[in-house]
């Protein structure tokens, strides 16, 4: 991962419209996305759970996200990891 593609995908979000999306019942994750067609169309967009922060040293998680999206040519990803203790505050 080279500071280049992160510094671009720091352009890309200081370029970026963010709309907040709200459901009035609990349909899901899916749901959510499905709601948010409005705003998106056929471009690209990037959802975060706003219920979730993510903490990680160097910024990995980003490095991680923006790799596979590329070595895979990506429609989607989604990324997870197993921890041990679902209160852990830093992943790696």
């Amino acid at each position: 991962m080279t500071l280049s593609l992160l510094n671009d995908f720091y352009e890309r979000l200081r370029k970026s419209t963010i709309c907040f999306i709200t459901q009035h019942y609990p349909l899901g994750f899916g749901d959510a996305v499905y709601r948010a067609k409005a705003f998106t169309d056929e471009k690209p967009f990037f959802v975060h759970a706003g219920g979730d922060v993510i903490l990680s040293r160097g910024n990995m998680h980003l490095k991680r996200l923006i790799n596979t999206f590329n070595e895979l040519n990506a429609s989607a990803v989604f990324l997870v990891d197993r921890v041990d203790d679902s209160k852990k505050i830093w992943c790696d």
